[in-house]
């Protein structure tokens, strides 16, 4: 066991994970112990919430704290176990407020309901206020939500398995995803409203696959000649909650969308590049600026 002492509520940051799938929450951020102390007294493991400072939609699965450097919004729909030799630096410790919130946003989460101990009598159980009556018909939907999502990775699954024994495939030689090298021309023809690449320094556009931070990750352990370990440990205490800013820093790359980008340094090759998926109408953010002498484009 280690010697580090966890207590429920504490905040610490969580090392990267090796690999995540989906849309599973990816570590490398602050996350929140909230499993019980006798678990963490003894345990080799214990369970955590993430935090982001970026936009999340107001979902009854999140809540927000100022415990953390930055006002962060806690992400309770995946609660995540995680091996204690993971937890680096201590950041804080939430406030008894903050865990009731998180707490709260758990149970919407699991489905379960509000601690009625103190009214034992079922005959006397409250009504349902309106904001939990609207937690439950977001679990309804997210269950049916996630049914359809089965359904149709069944269907995809057969579909691809009855191309297989044809002695075809699903997809031809010609056709055009993300997983090709980027070409405006046929990216445009198939997608609407949809941009997630990176720009590398020399203008050359790769698409963010499986997403912005694994990508950059993998471009930044190429450029400094790293593993993803000790790419991870380099990360300054400072970029904590700003991660993926220092991974476009080590990579050399800026990340774009098809409303903006996060370009903390840029090259004019790089801005060359973003100007013509604008005019191609495939950007649709603005275009930063070269600081250099007088701060000139």
């Amino acid at each position: 066991m280690s010697d580090l002492r966890i207590e429920r509520g504490d905040i610490f940051y969580v090392g990267l994970t090796p690999f995540v799938t989906g849309r599973e929450q990816q570590a490398g951020r602050p996350g929140i112990i909230v499993s019980n102390d006798q678990n963490n007294l003894h345990s080799e493991t214990v369970e955590v919430v993430y935090c982001t400072t970026r936009y999340k939609p107001n979902l009854p699965t999140h809540t927000t704290v100022l415990s953390t450097p930055y006002e962060s919004t806690v992400l309770c729909e995946q609660v995540t176990t995680v091996d204690i030799s993971r937890l680096g630096n201590y950041i804080g410790r939430c406030t008894d407020k903050e865990m009731c919130e998180i707490d709260r946003c758990i149970r919407v989460s699991l489905g379960l309901q509000e601690d009625k101990t103190s009214n034992p009598n079922p005959a006397h159980v409250p009504l349902m206020g309106n904001r939990q009556k609207e937690s439950e018909e977001m679990i309804a939907l997210r269950v049916e939500r996630d049914t359809y999502r089965k359904m149709y990775e069944i269907v995809v699954e057969k579909l691809a398995d009855a191309a297989i024994i044809a002695g075809g495939a699903l997809k031809t030689e010609n056709e055009y995803d993300i997983y090709c090298p980027f070409d405006a021309e046929k990216h445009k023809a198939k997608y609407i409203n949809y941009l997630e690449v990176l720009i590398l320094e020399d203008g050359t556009v790769v698409y963010a696959v499986p997403s912005h931070q694994e990508k950059a990750i993998a471009l930044a352990c190429e450029k400094q000649g790293l593993s993803r370990d000790e790419l991870v440990a380099m990360c300054p205490r400072e970029y904590y909650f700003d991660y993926m800013v220092w991974l476009l820093k080590m990579s050399g790359a800026i990340a774009v969308w098809t409303g903006g980008c996060e370009a903390p340094a840029v090259t004019a090759r790089q801005i060359a590049t973003l100007k013509k998926l604008k005019i191609m109408g495939l950007y649709k953010g603005t275009i930063p600026k070269i600081v250099g002498d007088g701060g000139e484009e």
